[in-house]
């Protein structure tokens, strides 16, 4: 699952993750509320939860942050690997998210996938 709200990069991501032949299937969400309903209709109804998250950290409505706690209040993201994926080069920001249990990496724009591969085997 990608969630973030540029266009341009979810079309770069997209071809870069379909090229890598890691990922079977992909989705994405512009906004982060329509992100978090889907979560949430996928647990109540017991489907498959995407394995990992590329979510990004500037976002209108709910920002990356914002997203992480409201999911992690609800129990949604225990079997999900959330990378945030992020134009953000500030220290701060990379800090502040790996102290979330669920972040298991910090990729920053535009994709690539060597680093992404390493994050994934890495776990």
């Amino acid at each position: 699952m990608i969630v973030d709200d540029d266009d341009i990069s979810n079309f770069i991501t997209q071809k870069c993750l379909e090229k890598s032949g890691m990922v079977e299937k992909i989705s994405i969400y512009m906004e982060s509320p329509a992100a978090i309903n889907e979560l949430i209709q996928k647990k109540k109804n017991n489907i498959q939860l995407p394995e990992y998250i590329l979510l990004d950290i500037n976002m209108p409505y709910i920002d990356g942050f914002d997203f992480l706690d409201l999911c992690q209040s609800s129990d949604i993201l225990d079997a999900i690997r959330v990378i945030m994926y992020t134009s953000s080069l500030r220290l701060e920001d990379r800090k502040k998210a790996l102290t979330y249990s669920s972040v298991k990496g910090y990729l920053e724009k535009p994709l690539q996938i060597s680093d992404f591969k390493a994050i994934v085997n890495s776990l």
